[in-house]
Parts: C-alpha cells; sequence; structure tokens
C-alpha cells in the first residue's frame, strides 16, 4: 500500500516520497517550530481513517496526498501536481518479444520532450518538482514493470495481456498514446459462454463462445478452424483492431469440446447436462445455463412458458413466449378455436404415445407446460366467446389515437364587422362581467352565429368553462 514518509528534524520537514510507504514521527514535531500546523493536518487524517498509528509513529495512505488543499500542500511542502502531458510510445510490435514502451513528458502532444527524473512519486521537470498523480504514478510504474521483464518472458499473449492494462491506465491517467497503441484494443473474456446448437440431422453442439459486442465475429472465426489460437483479432466498426485473449485454460477447453461436443447425438449431451463440472471446468466456463430451472426437452432442456399481452389488436388472443436455450425465443399464439382443438389434439396423442414432449407450429413444447398452455388458451378463447354474445353493438367512433383518421375543416368566420356582445339570459344582476370577458364571450357567440362547430379557447378568462 502506497504510503507518505515524513522525517521531522530540528531544520523542518523533509518530504521522503516513494512507491511503498512513510513514517511521521510525532515526537519529533515539537522541535519544528509551529509543529501544531502539521499536527492538525496529520490529526484530520487519523479522524478520517486515512492515516493509522503505530507506537510514536503515524502512517499515512498515499491517497491523502491528494486530498490535502493547494495551501495545505504548500505548508507540508509537498510539491504541485504535474500539471502537462505523459505521452507512451511502442518501441517495436506488440507481438516481438523485445517489445517495449517509451515515456516522454511533454508540455503537449507535439511539445518538446522536457529533461525529467523520477523518483517514486516525484519528477523533477528542467529543475522545477512536480508530484503525479496516483493513475500517472500506476502508469508509469506499469510499463517500467513490463520494460523490465527478460526476452522470454515476452510472449505475444503476455505481451497483450500487459497491454491490456497499460492502456486501461493510460485512460486512467489520460495519458497520450501513439497511433499504433491507439488503434490496438484487447478483450480478455472472464469465462467462456456455453451454448447448445440442435442441428438438422437431430444431434447436439456444444458452442464455446464468449459475452461480448462482437460475439457473432467470434463465432465465425472459431467455426472455420479447428483448433483455437492463443488470440484472435477481429475488425471493430471504427476499423481498429481488437485481439480476443484465450489464455492455455480457455483455449484448451476450446479445443476439447470442438472435438469431443460436435454433431453429439442427444444421450451423450444429457451427460453433459446432468453433470456438468466432469467435463468442464467452472473456473473457465459459466455454467449457470445448466443449473437453470429450464430443463429437460425430449432428454435435454424444458423451455420456460410465458403468457404475454398479445401483439394483435384483438388483444384476447392468447400468446404466449417460449425461451429455449436450444432453440432459442420464439412466440406461440393460438388464434382460433380451431386451432386450439387441433393443439389439443396433438397433446393427447403425444401423451398416449410416451412422450414428453411436443412440437407445435415448429415450437417444442414439454408435455406439462403444454397441457398448461392449452387450458390457459381454452379459458380466453370460450371467455371472449361469451363476451362476443353479450356484447351491445355501440356506435362506433374515429379516436384519433396513433393515426388521423378524422379531420374536420372549418370556415373562416367573418369579423369585418367587429365583435358583437349578446346580452346573456340568467345571468344575476350583480354580475359585472370585465371587459375580457365580454370580449371572450362575443367571440364564442359569433363564431357560434357563424355556424362553426367548435373552437380553442386557450386563455384562463374565469368563465367556469
Amino acid at each position: 500500500m502506497n504510503r507518505l514518509n515524513i522525517k521531522a528534524s530540528a531544520l523542518g520537514i523533509d518530504f521522503s516520497l516513494c512507491v511503498k510507504g512513510y513514517t511521521i514521527p510525532f515526537n519529533e514535531w515539537k522541535n519544528v517550530e509551529d509543529g501544531s500546523v502539521y499536527a492538525e493536518i496529520f490529526q484530520d487524517f487519523l479522524d478520517n481513517g486515512i492515516a493509522f498509528e503505530n507506537g510514536a509513529v503515524v502512517h499515512v495512505l498515499y491517497c491523502a496526498v491528494y486530498q490535502l488543499s493547494e495551501y495545505e500542500r504548500n505548508i507540508l511542502g509537498i510539491p504541485s501536481l504535474y500539471p502537462y502531458s505523459i505521452y507512451i510510445q511502442s518501441k517495436g510490435l506488440l507481438k516481438d518479444n523485445d517489445f517495449e514502451y517509451s515515456v516522454s513528458f511533454r508540455q503537449s502532444k507535439l511539445g518538446k520532450r522536457m529533461n525529467v527524473t523520477r523518483e517514486g512519486a516525484i519528477v523533477t521537470c528542467n529543475g522545477i518538482k512536480y508530484l503525479l498523480r496516483q493513475e500517472q504514478l500506476d502508469l508509469i510504474e506499469a510499463i517500467c514493470e513490463f520494460n523490465a521483464l527478460s526476452m522470454s518472458q515476452k510472449t505475444v499473449n503476455g505481451n497483450l495481456i500487459a497491454f491490456s492494462r497499460i492502456k486501461d491506465l493510460s485512460k486512467s491517467a489520460r495519458a497520450l498514446l501513439d497511433r499504433y497503441l491507439q488503434n490496438e484494443n484487447t478483450f480478455i473474456p472472464q469465462k467462456l459462454k456455453i451454448e447448445i446448437d440442435r442441428n438438422e440431422d437431430e444431434t447436439y453442439s456444444v458452442v464455446p463462445t464468449i459475452e461480448a459486442p462482437f460475439q457473432g465475429d467470434f463465432d465465425r472465426y472459431l467455426g472455420s478452424r479447428q483448433m483455437a489460437p492463443d488470440n484472435i483479432s477481429i475488425s471493430d466498426e471504427n476499423n481498429g483492431r481488437i485481439r480476443v485473449i484465450l489464455d492455455d485454460g480457455k483455449r484448451d477447453t476450446i479445443n476439447t469440446i470442438k472435438h469431443h461436443y460436435t454433431n453429439v447425438p442427444a444421450e451423450r449431451l444429457k451427460q453433459l447436462v446432468e453433470n456438468p463440472t466432469s467435463i468442464l471446468n467452472q473456473d473457465i466456463c459459466d455454467l449457470s445455463m445448466f443449473y437453470s430451472e429450464r430443463v429437460i426437452d425430449i432428454g435435454l432442456y424444458k423451455p420456460s412458458v410465458y403468457p404475454f399481452v398479445s401483439p394483435y389488436k384483438s388483444s384476447w388472443i392468447p400468446a404466449y413466449t417460449v425461451e429455449d436455450r436450444v432453440n432459442g425465443t420464439s412466440t406461440l399464439t393460438i388464434e382460433t378455436e380451431e386451432e386450439l382443438l387441433d393443439f389439443e389434439h396433438q397433446i393427447r396423442i403425444n401423451e398416449s404415445q410416451g412422450c414428453k414432449s411436443i412440437e407445435y407450429k415448429d415450437i417444442a413444447l414439454n408435455i406439462e407446460d403444454a397441457k398448461q398452455v392449452a387450458a390457459d388458451a381454452r379459458e380466453k378463447i370460450e371467455s371472449h366467446i361469451q363476451h362476443e354474445k353479450k356484447e351491445k353493438k355501440v356506435l362506433i367512433i374515429e379516436e384519433n389515437a396513433e393515426e388521423l383518421g378524422y379531420l374536420e375543416t372549418f370556415g373562416k368566420p367573418n369579423q369585418q364587422k367587429g365583435l358583437v356582445f349578446h346580452d346573456i339570459p340568467g345571468i344575476k344582476d350583480d354580475i359585472v362581467l370585465k371587459r375580457h370577458q365580454i370580449e371572450g364571450i362575443s367571440w364564442l357567440q359569433s363564431l357560434m352565429n357563424s355556424g362553426q362547430k367548435g373552437c380553442l379557447l386557450a386563455d384562463d378568462m374565469g368563465l367556469g368553462k
């Protein structure tokens, strides 16, 4: 954990910033002029949990430095934060075993390199000391760690994995990358995603894939090759390149599945479904699908069936969403009583033959789910039939809710003669209309007299309309 080491002496406070950690002897502060200022600052650190005491020594977490105001940093003699750019360049290609990164400190991207020396988090640029931000320090330390590796340690996959971390750190540190590094992108899947496809010959294939926006490109690449490589290059929509990195465990798992679980019969696949950890490592593969409640259809999977609001205008039509990990998501509708009778007939036949499933409209259903769907659909259809018999005939109007079906055209009232106010019969004697109310009523009266069918009165006139 990064800490700040502050050594006190009779001459004042001497800061020594390094990567690992620092100590603050409280008992030395008495020898420092106005030591209470320092004591107050570090007491705040203790109170806020970013420092802790160990005997006569207080250890301060490195992050505390960045929580100080500029005034407080000046008091403690901590340099100002580094205000310029950090520029990262590549030396060679990522596939090379002598690949390295070059770090330069510049006032701008195209500016001249500054002469810089670094000691921990402190950089001296042209004789001026600056404090690196935590993100900048993490980036530079990661680059130094990589550059120090031997050529034998710099494998293609190792370089790409290190680059993935360095590129993420560069974003956090707002460092600038050269064009080559900008266009290179990496993706390291945490686990393989397992899918199952049903083939036309009624066999099944286990498909190892990844959870990513470019999953389709990844699947097409693997499908065209017998063996999985260490990494897969995929072009993104901006003509950049994404390298999907497969470590040894993921690559070996993919190759094992492709070799042993392509075009296998249902009974063999059932063994995998019932005991996936006997074949697949749960640290490498996401096995959650095998432990779902949706299990076993024709010995494999039981689809999940959900009633939902019908997409048709006649919303009484029974409709169901069928989620099947083998066949995907389908929509089953039963639109007429004749379809329902046919569906019920097929259920009875399959059940009498001992089948555990039924296929209706190319959608596979577990037999028990199919019986529930049929019962629900019959209730809806019979309810609709009874409702139609009792329904009264009413006038059907154009509602103009979704589209304009009725449009009324208005003639322009003749107002050349001006508006004339006509007395209102029945109004109380003590009611005295205001000028704007008289004007509004005159307008309404003129519209009525000219045969207009309506108007929009958009002013609050206090008429109780």
